[in-house]
C-alpha cells in the first residue's frame, strides 16, 4: 500500500479529434511513477463561457491534487472554448464530443482501469448525459451542478442585456414582458466575447431538466454549496430525488463557502478538493504491490 503522495507528476498537453474535425486541447496529468497509479482514469468536465475562465485555475489545482492522489487525470476544453478549436455548437453535439474524447482517451490508459466523470456547471450535466449509460464509468462527481440548462442561459442573457441596455424596460413591464425581449434579442448576441447564434440558444431550450436512464453502477455525488438559491436547490432535490426512485446510487454533500467557480473563489477551492479527493479515494484504495 501506499501512504505518502506523489512527488513527481507528469503533466502533457496534446490536441485530440472533435466530431465534426475541430481540435480539442486536452491536457493528462499522471502520477510519474507508473507503478503508483490508481486504477481509475478521472475526466474533468469544465464549464462554459464566463465560468470556464475563472474556474480554469481551480481545475488545474484539482487535476494536480488527483494526479498526485495516483489518479490519471483528462481536463480539455469543448469546442469552441479555451484553446479548442470550432465554433460554439449544441449542446447535444458537445454530448456527444465528450463521448469521442473518452473514445480516444481509454486506448492510451490502462485497460482495466475504470473511469471516473467530474463535471463543474454546465460541464457538469453534459459529462453526467455523456457518461451515465456507460459502463466503463464507475462514478461521476457533478460540481454545483446546471440541472436546467435553459434556466442558466435565460439569467446569462437576461443579465447581459440589462447591463448592455440592449432592453430598455419600463418600470411598470411585467417580467414575462422582460424575458421575452430578451429571448427575441438573443437570436443573435454577444455574451462574454461569444456570439450565439439561434442554434445555440435553442439548444439549451430543448435541454431543460432531463432524467437520464444511468446504470444502477454509477456512484454518483452532487457537491454543492450550503445555501444555493432558491430555484436551484428545488430543481435539485427533485432532480436527485427522480434519479434516486431508478436505484442510482446517489449522494450530495455541501459546504460552505464562496462560488468555486466564480472570480472571488477562482484562485483557490480546498473544499473542492478535498472532497473530490476523499470521494475518490474511497471508491479507488491503493491496491496492494
Amino acid at each position: 500500500m501506499h501512504d505518502e503522495p506523489v512527488t513527481e507528476i507528469d503533466v502533457e498537453a496534446r490536441f485530440l479529434g472533435g466530431v465534426c474535425g475541430e481540435q480539442i486541447y486536452a491536457v493528462r496529468s499522471a502520477p510519474g511513477d507508473c507503478s503508483r497509479r490508481r486504477d481509475c482514469v478521472a475526466v474533468v468536465c469544465p464549464p462554459l463561457l464566463e465560468e470556464h475562465r475563472w474556474s480554469y485555475r481551480v481545475l488545474y489545482r484539482l487535476a494536480a491534487s488527483l494526479a498526485e492522489a495516483g489518479f490519471v487525470t483528462w481536463r480539455f476544453d469543448f469546442s469552441g472554448t479555451g484553446n479548442s478549436g470550432g465554433a460554439l455548437c449544441e449542446l447535444d453535439r458537445w454530448r456527444a464530443e465528450a463521448q469521442e474524447i473518452v473514445a480516444q482517451i481509454v486506448p492510451l490508459e490502462k485497460e482495466s482501469a475504470r473511469l471516473g466523470m467530474i463535471g463543474l456547471r454546465l460541464g457538469a450535466f453534459i459529462g453526467f448525459h455523456a457518461c451515465a449509460a456507460d459502463r466503463r464509468f464507475a462514478t461521476a462527481v457533478l460540481l454545483s451542478p446546471i440541472l436546467d440548462p435553459w434556466r442558466h442561459i435565460r439569467q446569462l442573457l437576461h443579465s447581459r442585456v440589462l447591463t448592455n441596455r440592449v432592453v430598455q424596460a419600463a418600470d411598470d413591464e411585467s417580467t414575462p414582458d422582460r424575458q421575452a425581449a430578451v429571448e427575441k434579442r438573443s437570436e443573435s448576441t454577444e455574451l462574454f466575447g461569444y456570439r450565439l447564434d439561434k442554434e445555440f440558444v435553442d439548444s439549451f431550450r430543448k435541454a431543460r431538466s432531463a432524467v437520464v436512464a444511468p446504470h444502477n453502477d454509477l456512484k454518483t455525488l452532487v457537491f454543492d454549496l450550503e445555501r444555493p438559491a432558491r430555484a436551484t436547490k428545488a430543481a435539485q432535490d427533485h432532480w436527485i430525488r427522480e434519479h434516486s426512485t431508478r436505484g442510482l446510487c446517489m449522494e450530495h454533500k455541501a459546504v460552505e463557502g464562496a462560488p468555486f467557480w466564480g472570480r472571488i473563489g477562482m484562485f483557490d477551492a480546498p473544499e473542492l478538493r478535498e472532497g473530490v479527493l476523499e470521494w475518490f479515494s474511497e471508491l479507488f484504495p491503493w491496491r496492494k504491490p
